[in-house]
């Protein structure tokens, strides 16, 4: 990875001082490290997430050209599976890796991510996002795993697969706290969520509040 320049903390004033000052291993979920960098000039520590991954997920939101965990599925993936109409397995002789029960926990995490369970937030995220109403609408009264993973992928499809606005989408949501993406060229750290939607002083208590519905 490349660690960034600069942190979320930047201030013109005060130049940032940012180094890697740990890889944190995963207690569970794909075995790949988490980079923890360090600002030495603001004093503050954040954490890196490769592309597609947020706090407490174990797998990827978006599917990616070279998988970063080999046979597990991206959201993307479990919402485009269950579209097609392939229900994950009930039962099975000799076990299974998919069982029926995760698919619908996966989808209901993913509708969640769009602001399907909170009242009226899937207008705001659907006016943040520019998609229309009815897309975010559907996500929210889908029923059926079917329906669920055709109003999942509606939605993927009208985002272009776009992973930034699909994580501004679960940070307005409080799935996870504001993030931000490392731009190499040229380099610079772009906040995601724009500072009049920023929730970021409510982040702390919301990882918390989903740190058990997302992993």
């Amino acid at each position: 990875m490349e660690v960034p320049l600069e942190c979320p903390w930047r201030e013109a004033a005060v130049p940032c001082d940012v180094v890697l000052h740990a890889l944190r291993a995963r207690k569970a979920g794909p075995g790949h490290p988490l980079a923890v960098c360090r600002c030495h000039a603001h004093g503050a520590s954040f954490s890196v997430y490769p592309p597609g991954f947020v706090p407490y997920a174990r797998r990827a939101l978006l599917c990616t050209p070279v998988p970063l965990v080999p046979d597990v599925p991206s959201f993307a993936a479990v919402a485009a599976e269950a579209a097609n109409g392939t229900a994950w397995d009930r039962a099975a002789e000799d076990g299974s890796s998919r069982w029926w029960s995760t698919q619908g926990r996966l989808l209901r995490r993913f509708r969640q991510a769009l602001g399907a369970f909170e009242a009226g937030l899937h207008e705001v995220v659907a006016l943040a996002l520019g998609l229309p109403l009815h897309l975010l609408s559907a996500v929210k009264g889908a029923v059926g795993y079917r329906a669920r993973g055709r109003a999942l992928v509606s939605v993927l499809e009208a985002l272009g697969q776009d992973l930034d606005r699909l994580l501004l989408a679960g940070a307005l949501a409080g799935c996870w706290g504001s993030p931000w993406r490392w731009q190499p060229a040229p380099p610079r750290l772009v906040p995601l969520v724009p500072a009049h939607l920023d929730r970021a002083k409510a982040s702390t208590t919301l990882e918390h509040r989903f740190a058990d519905h997302f992993g």
